[in-house]
């Protein structure tokens, strides 16, 4: 990885309290995903220092855009934030993202609006995992408190509850989901997948009839996932 001038500073009445910023653009190479280049406005990190661990990381951007190595269009984004504090042997993760336009390139050539969204989970004994720096989930549990995509203001899907992924990388999970304005979701996804449009407005307008943000368990158990009685498909393993 390659990038543009990095700045760091801590603060003579604060001197547990490190800033850094960074400079775009960087080039990363990946055997997995091959070259890219990422730039933006703006990208700031900063730590509050303790041991073993600093109390909190943060980072947070601004104008992100990405592209292929010869220069095709990726993803840009307007704000992102991320967040990660110690909570006892626990780790708290936290994150958001507004503006996210992600090229049709990714999507098999289909098209959504801008994208937002919001994270809260906790990765318990995540504390060890860092220390011992592991790098799978596999074997590891934790509790979404807060999961949300939003395609408007008011649209979107929110998920939160416990989850757990086994040794072979299966999920087991008792979600709760919330549709938030499912005729507005529908329209989206309608437009998204056109070849699925009929099952799509039939499926939502049932769930519109139970109000403007109807909730419903997401039930997985070993990667099988099923939205109240509704047989869903499974889920790779991780």
């Amino acid at each position: 990885m390659s990038a543009g001038n990095f700045r760091s500073a801590g603060q003579i009445y604060d001197p547990m309290r490190l800033v850094a910023e960074l400079d775009g653009p960087a080039r990363i190479d990946s055997a997995q995903a091959g070259a890219f280049a990422l730039d933006w406005d703006n990208l700031r990190a900063s730590a509050r220092l303790s041991s073993p661990l600093p109390q909190r990381i943060s980072l947070e951007g601004a104008g992100l855009r990405a592209e292929t190595g010869d220069g095709g269009p990726l993803l840009a984004a307007e704000r992102f934030e991320a967040h990660l504090r110690p909570n006892e042997q626990n780790l708290d993760v936290a994150g958001s993202f507004g503006g996210l336009a992600l090229d049709a390139s990714l999507l098999d050539g289909r098209k959504v609006p801008p994208l937002s969204g919001q994270s809260d989970i906790t990765i318990n004994d995540g504390v060890r995992l860092i220390g011992e720096k592991v790098k799978s989930l596999r074997g590891q549990s934790g509790t979404i408190r807060e999961l949300a995509l939003s395609t408007g203001e008011a649209t979107g899907v929110t998920l939160s509850g416990p989850f757990s992924v086994d040794e072979a990388g299966l999920i087991d999970a008792n979600l709760n989901v919330t549709i938030r304005d499912p005729r507005g979701l529908s329209a989206v996804l309608a437009d998204a997948i056109p070849e699925k449009r009929d099952q799509i407005e039939q499926a939502f307008s049932g769930l519109a009839m139970l109000g403007n943000a109807p909730s419903l368990p997401l039930r997985i158990a070993k990667g099988r996932a099923s939205l109240g009685f509704i047989p869903l498909g499974d889920i790779p393993p991780l």
